[in-house]
């Protein structure tokens, strides 16, 4: 189990009120929703940099494929 850190944090009112109502609503602790709501964030980061790299990746393997099929398109009709 990971260690847990109490901490301070300033929000306005509103934003105060309408995480109070929430957990109330979802029956959990004002902690366990902010905590809840990290993960998530967290998650998501996570997932964007992961499609991110297989979009970059994505990207070099079809320039290399390319680069291939012109040297292979080269050699072949210098074959002919």
């Amino acid at each position: 189990m990971s260690t847990v850190t109490r901490m301070t944090v300033s929000v306005p009112n509103d934003l105060l009120k309408y995480t109070d109502r929430l957990a109330r609503e979802m029956k959990i602790s004002r902690s366990k929703l902010v905590t809840d709501c990290l993960i998530q964030l967290e998650e998501r980061h996570k997932a964007s940099l992961l499609e991110e790299g297989y979009r970059t990746l994505a990207k070099d393997l079809r320039e290399s494929a390319e680069l291939g099929w012109e040297v292979a398109h080269e050699v072949i009709s210098k074959w002919d």
